[in-house]
């Protein structure tokens, strides 16, 4: 068989692609470009297949990648037994080969398995193109990412190719600004944990069969009271989550206005909210308005830049996208400490 690149197949049916993808076998294709970018044969091309399906090929994007990376946290990857269960319900063959995710964002939910660059969502192409697309960042070049990085930092070069798969997402604004007041010294399970939890206890239900809430709106979050979040392990945080609700659902808080003003207004207004700092509010610019020049700076950031930057990493170098560099070493050093922490556990138990 020939490789990636020159084989005359054509995807008429789900499972030949499943098969095709498992065997690192290309389809011949009908190109779509979207967005403006000056690389168009790294920007995603879509062709649907069937209904409720849509294959996307995407350059530097990686699902584990950008589910560890600390910015989303309702992507969940499918266990054996769950994703055996998914391709029956969907009569499919032959995918245990691949990697299968479940994500959640907004009201919605959708099914993605991933081989290389390979991908396949489970949903319309009306909802790809309207909400997934843009979610994932898929329109923009994320390689350029990697031209833009000085060519003597070895360390953030090495940082990029690690972790060349993450993007920066379109997530809401609201639900980034109560899952980062959460996030407040606590571990990225930890989060998820209480962000599930909030759902489950006041958002909407999207899938009955499988018990998936969606984030709760602010109306939804202020029905409950300080000792309602205080039950869910909020710990000091409840106060900081109680008081946000309570003003976004009166409208003192206007979230989505935010989304008008400059960086410094925004960064700003923030700051205003109970309980949010400087790492928060900029971690809530950067992955809930996608101001991807806000540079969020936690432990690791802070122990990256006083190891390899002097104390200080030079953000002007990176003006406008600073915040995309910061996702590529927060993701590679948490990786790199916890690779070191697993041989050093082997070694010791020798």
């Amino acid at each position: 068989m020939k490789n990636a690149g020159a084989v005359p197949f054509v995807c008429n049916t789900i499972d030949i692609y499943l098969h095709l993808l498992y065997h690192g076998i290309a389809c011949e294709k009908s190109r779509t470009q979207k967005g403006n970018v000056s690389m168009s044969e790294h920007v995603n091309v879509y062709e649907y297949i069937e209904s409720n399906c849509v294959r996307v090929e995407a350059d530097c994007f990686d699902l584990e990648q950008i589910m560890e990376s600390g910015q989303c946290f309702r992507i969940y990857k499918l266990s054996l037994p769950e994703q055996e269960k998914l391709c029956k319900s969907k009569g499919l063959e032959d995918c245990e080969s691949m990697t299968w995710y479940r994500v959640m964002a907004a009201d919605k939910k959708v099914f993605v398995c991933q081989n290389g660059v390979h991908l396949i969502f489970f949903c319309s192409k009306e909802e790809y193109k309207q909400f997934w697309c843009h979610y994932f960042d898929l329109d923009f070049d994320y390689r350029s990412y990697e031209k833009a990085i000085d060519a003597d930092d070895n360390y953030l070069k090495s940082a990029f190719a690690y972790g060349s798969g993450i993007r920066i997402l379109n997530q809401d604004p609201w639900e980034m600004l109560i899952t980062f007041i959460i996030s407040q010294r606590k571990n990225i399970p930890a989060i998820r944990q209480a962000v599930e939890s909030l759902s489950t206890t006041c958002g909407t239900c999207i899938d009955k069969e499988n018990e998936l809430y969606a984030f709760p709106t602010p109306t939804q979050l202020s029905g409950l009271s300080l000792s309602d979040l205080q039950d869910l392990s909020l710990g000091y945080r409840a106060k900081y989550v109680y008081e946000a609700a309570q003003k976004a659902a009166s409208g003192e808080l206007d979230i989505k206005q935010w989304a008008m003003l400059d960086d410094d207004d925004l960064h700003k207004a923030l700051l205003s909210c109970y309980g949010v700092g400087e790492k928060v509010a900029n971690c809530v610019a950067l992955f809930g308005y996608h101001r991807i020049g806000a540079f969020p700076v936690d432990v690791w950031i802070d122990r990256i830049q006083k190891t390899y930057y002097n104390g200080s990493f030079p953000v002007e170098k990176y003006e406008g996208f600073a915040g995309v560099m910061q996702q590529y070493m927060f993701y590679y050093e948490r990786k790199m400490a916890t690779d070191h922490s697993k041989k050093a556990r082997k070694q010791s138990e020798k």
